[in-house]
């Protein structure tokens, strides 16, 4: 778990460490399977899926913009540090309407851009990710 004093790569390389599990046990479903409900809101794997490959995109924008400004900004336009249940919904709303092969072609790609994507260890002026 992030501490406040983590550089980028060290959150970077958190993330593909929690996720490579998570990743193993997707690979493994069907398509069926990634379509079926998984939880008891409806949810589908490919939806949980859908779920995290936005916020890890998000991320990702976050500490590129926090290393050119030193400030994240806000999560996204029109929404503030509150709104992440706005979010939430959107993101749930486009990924039902996403196909399956879509959703796990955006996912490798975003696992991709996070592996060859070491982040800088501190920011100009010597900072770590402590503030995002």
């Amino acid at each position: 778990m992030p501490n406040g004093n983590e550089t980028t790569q060290d959150l970077l390389a958190a993330i593909k460490r929690e996720r490579a599990p998570l990743d193993g046990r997707l690979g493994q479903l069907d398509d069926k399977s990634m379509n079926m409900a998984a939880r008891d809101d409806g949810w589908t794997a490919k939806d949980v899926l859908a779920h995290l490959t936005a916020w890890e995109q998000r991320l990702l924008r976050w500490i590129e913009r926090w290393h050119e400004t030193g400030d994240p900004g806000r999560p996204e336009v029109g929404v503030t540090w509150a709104g992440f249940d706005t979010l939430n919904e959107r993101d749930y709303a486009a990924a039902k309407e996403n196909r399956l092969a879509d959703v796990r072609r955006e996912a490798r790609v975003l696992r991709s851009r996070a592996s060859r994507d070491k982040g800088s260890q501190r920011r100009p002026d010597g900072n770590t990710t402590r503030g995002l």
